[in-house]
């Protein structure tokens, strides 16, 4: 049969949500890097397209749901980033992964400087 179409599976969804918690995808969702390697690693059978626009239209719009076995806290951390990622559609997996970075060398900084403020020779960042 040309052009059929299985549906989705519960089981598929299921990896694909616990793909992104595994590989910490949190911020990946809305790029299309993620959704190739899934593709190629976990479901072979789904196009990289088709799991895109499954996560995008349907799964994500039903979180937080009892359907998937997955903790709440997860589920409702994946919707909101990919909630939060959707706001600023000009941002990049890239741009979001170099601010992550920035941040925390920031606060590593400031902690480096507070934590040494009484001692008279500079403080030196790894």
């Amino acid at each position: 049969m040309s052009g059929y179409r299985k549906p989705y599976t519960v089981e598929e969804e299921m990896k694909i949500l616990e793909y992104i918690i595994r590989t910490k995808g949190h911020n990946r969702v809305r790029g299309l890097t993620m959704w190739k390697e899934l593709s190629r690693d976990e479901l072979p059978d789904r196009t990289y397209q088709s799991l895109h626009e499954r996560f995008r239209r349907h799964i994500v719009n039903n979180l937080p749901s009892e359907t998937y076995d997955i903790p709440t806290k997860e589920q409702q951390k994946i919707k909101k980033i990919f909630d939060e990622l959707g706001k600023g559609s000009k941002r990049t997996e890239e741009d979001i992964t170099l601010e992550n970075t920035v941040s925390k060398d920031g606060r590593k900084l400031a902690r480096n400087l507070f934590e040494d403020s009484d001692s008279d020779t500079p403080n030196e960042v790894e």
